[in-house]
């Protein structure tokens, strides 16, 4: 009978913990669906742009359906495609990754693969999403496009004029090949995935007549990005007078940094050439007269 009783317990202290799982799940997928704004109950946004005039019959509708769930599904028939993009979370995502981007770009070496992920997805979305969409998502979209474009076009003129026998860009297909690049070609490989999202992009817009609002767009950022730069180009000039204790440190670690470059690349330049250093001595015998 004790055995029994115990059993029947275990029993009932599983059952409770079942329940307590299956409430924290329900609470969990709840506060998801808040947060997501409850997009499970509609068509994702490529759903709807691959069948754009698809609408489900009345019969099949359940009595509680949303009228804003039917309205995003509808969205992109009636030409609304602002709020497409708002409740799919597209254009949100978009300004999202161009924000990261720009950051990435002060330490294109570091972030390598952050950086190709977001210019190829720029490029596929390019590809995939209509022009009407684009349009609305061309300027955060171009504004790390065109950043990357000129730092790193500046980038390959400066190793060029120093370097007379620098080695040219190989054809990069997958990613291991990529993260096999030194970092100077890593820069331009970098370079080539902004032009090939940029050409993407105008090419998609021009093509449907909107080659106008490319430009525009491009113009603006370009001058934005120009004023920018010239300004920290003014700071930095007048900051020794300004700041000479922070010009002075700054100095010194722009010395340590391009020593410690110096001795990266000769480490490269021996591992290349010889396949290594040689850190082992040989032992000389000690010859016995």
């Amino acid at each position: 009978e004790e055995e029994r009783e115990e059993h029947e317990g275990q029993e009932e202290e599983k059952k409770e913990d079942d329940e307590e799982g299956e409430d924290e799940a329900e609470g969990a997928a709840a506060a998801v669906g808040e947060i997501e704004g409850d997009g499970r109950a509609g068509r994702s946004l490529f759903e709807t742009v691959e069948q754009p005039t698809a609408e489900p019959p009345l019969a099949n509708r359940s009595e509680q359906t949303d009228t804003h769930v039917l309205t995003h599904q509808d969205a992109l028939c009636t030409g609304d495609v602002e709020m497409v993009l708002r409740r799919s979370r597209a254009r949100w995502l978009v300004v999202r990754l161009s924000h990261s981007a720009r950051g990435f770009l002060a330490r294109p070496n570091q972030h390598f693969i952050r950086l190709i992920s977001i210019f190829k997805l720029f490029t596929s979305l390019a590809d995939m999403l209509p022009e009407a969409m684009i349009v609305i998502l061309l300027e955060p979209m171009l504004s790390p496009v065109y950043r990357c474009m000129s730092a790193m076009v500046a980038h390959a003129r400066g190793a060029d004029a120093w370097n007379n026998n620098s080695i040219s860009l190989p054809d990069v297909q997958t990613l291991e090949e990529a993260l096999n690049l030194r970092p100077y070609l890593r820069l331009q490989y970098l370079g080539q995935l902004a032009q090939a999202c940029h050409d993407a992009l105008a090419a998609k817009l021009q093509a449907s007549g909107q080659g106008a609002a490319f430009t525009l767009t491009l113009a603006k950022i370009r001058t934005t990005i120009e004023r920018a730069r010239a300004d920290r180009m003014q700071q930095r000039k007048i900051r020794p007078v300004i700041d000479p204790e922070g010009a002075a440190l700054e100095k010194k670690q722009r010395s340590l940094r391009k020593k410690a470059n110096k001795k990266r690349k000769m480490d490269e330049h021996i591992l290349a050439t010889k396949g290594g250093r040689g850190k082992t001595r040989v032992k000389k015998k000690s010859q016995v007269v």
